[in-house]
């Protein structure tokens, strides 16, 4: 993906480094948890729990792209 867009619109080294942190921010597990934490209930619902096992199975691709997007922040 970042080898296409690199084709088309170069980034430079501050821009990458501005994307590595927008994507090393756990977003989707923040908003689960909140979600949970505000609705005050005794249980978590099932489909919190189907959505942050999604989350947790997309991890290993995700932490590989965060390592090749800050070499590329580092080069």
């Amino acid at each position: 993906m970042l080898d296409s867009y690199e084709r088309v619109m170069p980034m430079s080294r501050k821009e990458r480094t501005c994307l590595y942190y927008l994507f090393l921010y756990p977003e989707k597990y923040w908003k689960q948890l909140n979600f949970y934490y505000n609705a005050n209930k005794a249980w978590i619902p099932g489909r919190n729990i189907e959505k942050l096992q999604n989350l947790e199975s997309q991890q290993p691709d995700r932490n590989r792209f965060l390592k090749r997007l800050w070499s590329a922040c580092l080069a």
